[in-house]
């Protein structure tokens, strides 16, 4: 087969994509480009590089999805990965090109690609010289001659850290060594030290290879699951105080979900935290007041994409009703192609402009709210270049109107649970300080004691007046990180609206 021009391949690439200006995904969408064409390229010539080959193979076997082809998987596998260690690849690529010659000048979009690329697959696969100029021999000798390429490929693999990060702060060197956004290390080393700092970094890099995630099974399927962990060899752990939760490593993840009896068991695969957040709403409604355990008015506010509105509903009796909501329209479909439960109601609406008529409606309140997303770095890497100031801020003013419209839905004596997946103070403790003393009904509601601490909040509570106890609230607050639970960055609080005919002591 005749081999495709990788110039041509680009430009017929180029034009699916819109590249919107000064927009973080710019490097992501550069990135697509690339690897489409470069892929179309590898998959045309009658001898396609094995290392490219052998990567397509292996990442199909662990897919999940498996109406993707070779390419796509291919692409994905490079593109998540590649954005992974952006600001590291960056950096070796702008150190070590300096000096070598060219026959022409390189256009940007090839250098922010293709050398990404090669950075990437010398630095973590180890690709030799010889296999990098056959994938790429289509392109590269039209801008380097073997020679200028060599010289290249060695200044790569010579690259040593030690050297290049003489003189650098330690949020620098941090930064470039775990590939990891400088605003995130900025924002931690304020409320941790640098020994803590280097180990939740570490922790944050290694927890694909060596964190946990949490297998939700009713009871009435433990022994199937069970079986079915066996017959896979997948090793589990059943949580000692919630025996519905059932902890893998996250090796096992592809494995068991690429089991039909698992999907037929009803399992759901979900971050350990995250199954822990409902678990805590159902435990709170039963301390506060028991009699409004049945039936439940149930809101599941900005819902999407849904497993986490399945997961209630496994708490749930037949007479008690489930309302999952969410504004956006691809999400709120996701949420309909995973709940099939009679008791979920999914409606698409605005948070901040709810379309409920009445107030004080709901028994119990799930607020996943949106935030930075800065404890899922592991599975989310894109979002790691988006951590800014402004990004923060956005995101801790959507928050505060979410939990005041949603506050108003909730009936005196209810529960709101409040959860993100952010690793900032500013999205969560912090926020509480502000809600106790603005809204004074708020109250809050003790967590399991088996949760983990939060940040300690006693020296900024202290500076507001007419707060509640400080102790009760730092009660009402827990916090997973990837250092000591070895999960994702994970926030949860529970409060309850107090009711008018009793005083707040009575209501604690």
């Amino acid at each position: 087969m005749k081999k495709k021009n990788f110039e041509q391949q680009l430009k017929k690439e180029s034009n699916l994509v819109n590249l919107k200006k000064n927009d973080v995904y710019i490097a992501s969408d550069s990135l697509s480009i690339i690897l489409r064409a470069l892929s179309m390229i590898f998959h045309s010539n009658s001898k396609i590089s094995q290392s490219s080959s052998r990567i397509s193979q292996s990442y199909s076997k662990i897919s999940s999805n498996f109406s993707l082809n070779i390419n796509s998987n291919w692409i994905y596998h490079y593109k998540v990965e590649i954005i992974r260690y952006q600001n590291q690849l960056q950096y070796i690529v702008r150190k070590t090109f300096r000096g070598v010659k060219t026959k022409k000048e390189i256009p940007s979009l090839l250098k922010n690609g293709i050398f990404l690329y090669i950075a990437y697959r010398i630095r973590y696969e180890h690709a030799s010289f010889e296999d990098l100029w056959q994938e790429l021999y289509s392109l590269l000798p039209k801008y380097l001659i073997k020679k200028q390429f060599s010289y290249f490929y060695r200044r790569i693999k010579s690259f040593n850290w030690d050297i290049a990060l003489k003189g650098k702060s330690l949020i620098e060197q941090q930064s470039l060594l775990f590939a990891m956004p400088s605003f995130f290390l900025n924002q931690m080393s304020k409320i941790m030290d640098d020994h803590s700092l280097k180990g939740q970094i570490k922790a944050i890099s290694t927890i694909n290879e060596k964190g946990l995630f949490g297998v939700f099974v009713k009871s009435n399927n433990h022994e199937k699951f069970e079986r079915i962990c066996k017959k896979n060899q997948i090793i589990f752990e059943q949580h000692s105080k919630f025996p519905s939760l059932f902890i893998i490593e996250s090796k096992f993840k592809p494995i068991l979900n690429s089991q039909l009896d698992f999907k037929k068991i009803g399992g759901y695969i979900q971050e350990i935290p995250s199954i822990l957040s409902i678990y805590a709403g159902f435990h709170a409604i039963g301390t506060v007041n028991a009699k409004y355990f049945h039936p439940l008015m149930i809101l599941d506010y900005c819902a999407a994409p849904g497993s986490k509105t399945r997961i209630i509903s496994s708490f749930t009796s037949e007479n008690d009703k489930i309302i999952a909501q969410d504004i956006h329209t691809q999400r709120v479909r996701l949420i309909s192609s995973l709940s099939f439960e009679e008791n979920i109601n999914i409606i698409q609406s605005d948070g901040i402009n709810p379309c409920f008529r009445e107030i004080n409606n709901f028994d119990l309140i799930f607020l996943d709210a949106p935030c930075t997303g800065s404890g899922t770095f592991h599975s989310n890497p894109g979002i790691k270049w988006r951590q800014s100031p402004n990004f923060l801020q956005k995101h801790v003013l959507l928050q505060k109107e979410l939990f005041y419209h949603a506050f108003r839905l909730l009936k005196p004596g209810g529960i709101i649970v409040y959860s993100t997946c952010s690793m900032y103070p500013e999205e969560n403790e912090l926020h509480f300080i502000d809600f106790i003393y603005d809204l004074k009904p708020l109250i809050p509601v003790s967590l399991p004691s088996w949760y983990p601490s939060s940040y300690s909040i006693e020296q900024i509570a202290r500076k507001k007046s007419n707060i509640c106890d400080i102790l009760s609230l730092q009660k009402a607050m827990s916090r997973f990180s990837p250092l000591h639970n070895h999960t994702a960055g994970f926030f949860i609080a529970t409060f309850t609206k107090i009711k008018k005919s009793l005083n707040s002591s009575n209501s604690q």
